[in-house]
């Protein structure tokens, strides 16, 4: 029974998303999860994404996704997802440089040719936007500007691959390369992020771009601190915005100092009680919902 109970345990873990915590526990499966995308495998993707952390790319993988593009991350952590190309998406999305000696060997056996997009910013700026989300993840660690200064060396010396890997995220997907486009800071930026998606459906005929009033750009912390759940008389309730619903993230106030990383499930139905605007931050709207059933009355 424990045998199974672990099972089912690992499954979950795997439907969630949490490779971290999976390799962790089984080591080996990296390499193993990596030599399947080795076998002969169809070449669905339409375009290829390329980005990083403090580029913007949480922002547009989001409204791809509303505008019925399919991006896919293909990579969790270090390592390429199980049989990865087997999945359903048009989008194959590179989000670092991975330090993974058998990247280059799977990215070969991809064969149609398709057009990039590379999101590109200036180091300097990528840096400080990573150096404070991750003060924001350890804030009770920073005491003084010593700590700060400290964390921002440590960034630079190992995550770097994740941030300014301009050339070498190129250099893996050259060989199913057509042409490229550069979208800068300002081509997705709160103006300009509409045009940009429009662009992008007419090109490739996608017939559903949206875009709503929740700006996703992170160069705010205020969005991170969410979403903040609780309960009342044993029901579910969570304050958030509509992006980090929809993808299922957790508040990253401190998170690598919390083990309690909550966040609200879709296994439910969620329900809309109410829609707050904070002053000062207009373009990242709070909706307070309710898993079901709801304690309070939803309006029709």
């Amino acid at each position: 029974m424990r045998v199974l109970q672990r099972a089912r345990n690992m499954i979950k873990v795997i439907k969630g998303g949490r490779w971290g915590y999976f390799y962790d526990r089984f080591p080996g499966a990296q390499k193993a999860f990596n030599l399947t995308n080795l076998f002969p495998h169809p070449s669905a993707y339409r375009y290829i994404l390329l980005g990083g952390h403090g580029v913007g790319l949480t922002a547009v993988k989001y409204y791809l996704s509303k505008c019925q593009a399919k991006p896919m991350e293909i990579l969790s952590y270090e390592n390429f997802r199980p049989f990865v190309f087997w999945r359903k998406f048009d989008g194959l999305v590179l989000d670092k440089s991975p330090l993974n000696d058998d990247a280059s060997k799977i990215l070969a056996t991809c064969t149609k040719r398709v057009p990039v997009y590379q999101l590109v910013r200036d180091p300097i700026s990528i840096v400080k936007s990573n150096v404070n989300a991750t003060m924001l993840h350890t804030i009770s660690t920073i005491h003084s500007q010593k700590d700060a200064n400290a964390l921002a060396f440590e960034i630079v010396k190992n995550i770097s691959h994740l941030m300014i890997a301009f050339s070498s995220q190129r250099k893996l997907v050259e060989h199913i390369t057509s042409d490229v486009s550069y979208l800068s800071m300002e081509d997705i930026d709160d103006t300009n992020m509409p045009s940009t998606m429009q662009n992008f459906c007419d090109r490739f005929g996608y017939t559903n771009c949206s875009y709503d009033e929740e700006s996703v750009v992170k160069g705010s912390s205020f969005p991170r601190c969410f979403p903040y759940i609780f309960h009342i008389d044993g029901e579910v309730f969570g304050l958030s915005t509509l992006s980090r619903l929809a993808d299922g993230s957790s508040a990253e106030i401190d998170v690598s100092a919390h083990i309690d990383s909550k966040r609200l499930q879709w296994s439910h139905p969620i329900h809309k009680l109410e829609s707050i605007v904070v002053e000062g931050y207009e373009s990242h709207p709070l909706y307070l919902v309710c898993a079901a059933p709801p304690l309070l009355k939803v309006a029709a």
